[in-house]
């Protein structure tokens, strides 16, 4: 995300077709806690206006250690679940190869089915 690509007075997000796979602009509704958390945020003076850096210069970055570390607390917490439920941890299923981006493709099925009408 980039400071120019944001419109606080329309609440809009728009992503340059440049940077989307179909070859055209996508604008992307801003929330009343996405604009205070965006409002919230430190200016950092930066070549191309990031929103979110670590060191002015790259996107945040690390994702793989932190992944890598969510995988050894979700694997602490199975080990611990079997053990509670007697079972002996040696025979219970590790865990199953997933990606940062299933998490994605996860919330965006499950979106796309929830129903939108109340009640």
């Amino acid at each position: 995300m980039r400071w120019p690509e944001i419109d606080f007075s329309r609440r809009l997000w728009t992503l340059p077709r440049e940077r989307v796979k179909n070859d055209s602009a996508h604008e992307v509704p801003l929330s009343d806690q996405a604009i205070a958390v965006l409002e919230q945020l430190p200016r950092i003076k930066n070549k191309v206006g990031l929103v979110f850096t670590t060191n002015a210069n790259t996107p945040v970055s690390g994702f793989t250690r932190a992944k890598d570390r969510l995988d050894v607390a979700i694997v602490r917490a199975m080990r611990d679940a079997a053990e509670e439920d007697g079972d002996d941890w040696n025979e219970v299923d590790g865990l199953a190869p997933w990606t940062l981006h299933d998490l994605r493709r996860t919330a965006a099925t499950g979106m796309a089915h929830v129903d939108p009408t109340p009640g």
